[in-house]
């Protein structure tokens, strides 16, 4: 039994060292000198955050999104009429969208008889013949003019009729011609013709007049065997423009621009041309439209902004063109600094502070110039400031100053 009890008796004296080696090791790590305690009381050293004053030019700028359109839109309706037929129906539709129209160019055929594009303001209203005279014959000589130099006299007269015969001989067709009615001094008495004696008539649904040549198709609503209606062809016309649908915010800081705002065009077939803004307004219907139909750029009555476009343009009409609308930009090589970086003080001087490599500060006052996506191009008018030199941007645990 005395054995055993020994062993107890070590074990017990085992614990009681390893409890003191403890208790020495936590006084050790816990004891402190009072100029220890004193740093740890005091509040936490400064840390800065800084950014490098770089030299570049920012804009800031308006991008709207647009599509390519010209000038006018234009509805190509189908004839009221057709010489010899009782129905109107669509027999030939020659065009699709993406076509070039010129002068003499079929865009329908209705019944076996021709509709072909001259340049004119109005549509024809009338049949006209050999020997009319109005505004409507000097339409058509001037639409003829583009081709055939058609001499221009107001009257129906025949070289008039020459041409015209010329117009529809190109397009594969011959012109309609109608008896002459007999005048009043025939008699009885007289000798009858040897062959009935007829003039040249020119149909009004056989002529679409388009305000400019060369046009170009948009879409082609019309479809063999189906009945002829409102709408054959619609056309591009017209000078090139650029359209962008605006909301009342993007209108009122296009108003607000001053005149020597630059505007050019961003991505695009048009690629970094200049521009200038023509107008905003409704977008209208198509010419030969309904109201409600959509016009160049959606449902008429939404504002668009119209921008010009010089020179030529390969692409069609609804083709994706962006616009830049530069609102201010800095002078080159500017200072630019964070937005972070600048403080306000209550009287409104901007300054912002320079931090040397010693972590020595001083304050500079500016002038901010443009302001751009977290970025501001500032002049120094207290002060000197450099590209590559340090700027406070965030200061913790203590006073900015």
């Amino acid at each position: 039994m005395r054995p055993r009890a020994r062993m107890i008796a070590l074990g017990g004296g085992a614990a009681v060292l390893v409890a003191a080696t403890v208790v020495a090791w936590i006084a050790a790590t816990t004891a402190r000198t009072p100029g220890q305690r004193a740093a740890q009381a005091a509040p936490p050293s400064r840390s800065m955050i800084t950014a490098p004053v770089t030299s570049d030019r920012i804009v800031d700028q308006l991008l709207l999104d647009g599509v390519l359109a010209r000038s006018a839109t234009v509805v190509v309706p189908g004839p009221t009429a057709v010489e010899g037929a009782t129905k109107l129906v669509i027999t030939k539709v020659p065009v699709k969208a993406g076509d070039t129209v010129n002068a003499g160019k079929v865009l329908a055929v209705v019944s076996g008889r021709p509709v072909i594009a001259l340049a004119g303001a109005f549509p024809a209203y009338r049949d006209i013949a050999r020997g009319d005279r109005g505004p409507d014959v000097t339409q058509l000589q001037r639409g003829l003019r583009a081709r055939y130099n058609t001499p221009i006299t107001g009257v129906f007269d025949g070289r008039t009729e020459s041409d015209l015969r010329k117009l529809y001989t190109a397009a594969g067709y011959q012109p309609v011609r109608r008896p002459v009615e007999a005048s009043a001094s025939t008699t009885p008495a007289s000798p009858p013709p040897t062959t009935p004696t007829t003039r040249m008539v020119v149909p009004a649904g056989e002529i679409a007049f388009v305000p400019t040549l060369p046009a170009m198709v948009t879409s082609v609503p019309a479809s063999v065997g189906a009945t002829a209606g409102a709408s054959l062809v619609v056309l591009a016309s017209g000078a090139w423009q650029v359209h962008v649908t605006v909301d009342d915010a993007t209108e009122r800081a296009l108003s607000a621009l001053p005149p020597t705002t630059a505007l050019r065009f961003g991505e695009g077939p048009l690629s970094q041309r200049g521009t200038r803004l023509v107008e905003v307004r409704d977008s209208p219907p198509p010419t030969g439209g309904t109201d409600g139909a959509a016009g160049p750029l959606g449902q008429a009555g939404q504002r668009v902004a119209i921008f010009e476009v010089g020179g030529s343009v390969g692409a069609p009409p609804g083709d994706p063109q962006q616009v830049v609308v530069e609102k201010a930009k800095s002078p080159d090589g500017a200072l630019v600094v964070p937005v972070s970086a600048l403080w306000t003080a209550a009287d409104g001087t901007v300054t912002v502070t320079v931090v040397t490599n010693g972590g020595q500060r001083r304050e500079v006052t500016v002038n901010v110039l443009v302001t751009v996506v977290g970025q501001v191009a500032v002049s120094p008018v207290g002060g000197a400031l450099a590209a590559g030199d340090q700027v406070l941007v965030s200061a913790t645990g203590g006073p900015r100053g």
